[in-house]
């Protein structure tokens, strides 16, 4: 019902700020300045180029009339972090939701790289947020990636053997709060009643999953 989705969406939000937050502040929250010298001493490494990237991705929200220009500079950094890692997801995630939001058009290969990377390579802690981000940018219609495109990336990241604990009950969460948006309740209730198994003491899930079936 309408009612459940504004309800599963806000206690899934609400249970994943303090994941999110923590994320954004350790990857994206040091000063311009700081990020851009870390680059320039750097320029080899996939993570001061993808935090340079951040530098102008925030720049660009923050000057409208220079938008374009900073996309251009956040998608140059994204590309060599890519390239400079054969392991890593977080520029992938960036030139994904980049492409949405600026003339950039997306490459299928990217999307098959990442979701290959999100099923066989080690759970990054940063894959919560940057699943939610994507999450909420498609919720919002302010992204346009298809429904099987973001199924096939939920797929990859729960079969992630090394995805457990909060960070697997936090992305069953995620999953379920996408599927009940789309009105698919049975995906929603099959991953609500799995992220009940692993979500320790976080009520969330559980509440949820009564809100769907009541």
């Amino acid at each position: 019902t309408a009612k459940f989705n504004r309800y599963i969406v806000t206690a899934s939000i609400v249970s994943l700020l303090g994941i999110s937050t923590s994320i954004r502040a350790s990857y994206w929250g040091n000063s311009p300045e700081h990020g851009l010298m870390e680059e320039r001493n750097h320029p080899n490494s996939p993570r001061a180029q993808f935090n340079a990237g951040g530098v102008y991705w925030n720049l660009a929200q923050l000057n409208e009339n220079k938008r374009s220009h900073y996309y251009h500079l956040a998608y140059n950094h994204f590309r060599i972090s890519l390239a400079e890692s054969d392991t890593n997801s977080d520029a992938l995630f960036a030139l994904i939701q980049l492409s949405y939001h600026s003339d950039f058009e997306l490459n299928p290969t990217w999307f098959k790289m990442l979701a290959y990377r999100l099923e066989h390579f080690p759970f990054q802690n940063s894959t919560v947020s940057y699943m939610q981000n994507i999450t909420l940018c498609n919720i919002k219609n302010e992204c346009k990636l298809e429904r099987e495109k973001l199924y096939v990336l939920y797929n990859a990241v729960l079969n992630n053997k090394t995805l457990r604990g909060r960070n697997r009950a936090a992305m069953l969460s995620l999953a379920a709060m996408y599927a009940a948006n789309i009105q698919d309740y049975d995906f929603a209730v099959r991953r609500l009643e799995e992220s009940t198994k692993h979500a320790g003491s976080d009520l969330n899930p559980r509440l949820n999953l009564i809100g769907l079936l009541l």
